[in-house]
């Protein structure tokens, strides 16, 4: 149906921003570098995906995401 081919797969990254520092051997990073290393690897991930299961778009947070007393995550808290 019409539905069903409309969903996308959107991703929420939490960058863990030491381990890109010492990845890219710098001590300091810039948002818009940050956003173009992930969005290589995201384009990397897709290509081992099916095209369904490709994530479409991204978006890149500083903050944790809200999570729950048995850690996971609060999808309306996070919306």
């Amino acid at each position: 149906t019409k539905d069903e081919e409309d969903v996308k797969l959107y991703g929420i990254i939490v960058p863990n921003y030491e381990e890109i520092k010492k990845f890219l051997n710098k001590e300091e990073l810039d948002k818009e570098e940050v956003h173009k290393l992930i969005a290589e690897e995201v384009r990397k991930a897709n290509r081992q995906m099916p095209i369904y299961k490709a994530v479409k778009d991204f978006e890149v947070r500083e903050t944790e995401l809200v999570k729950t007393t048995t850690k996971k995550i609060k999808r309306s808290a996070n919306i």
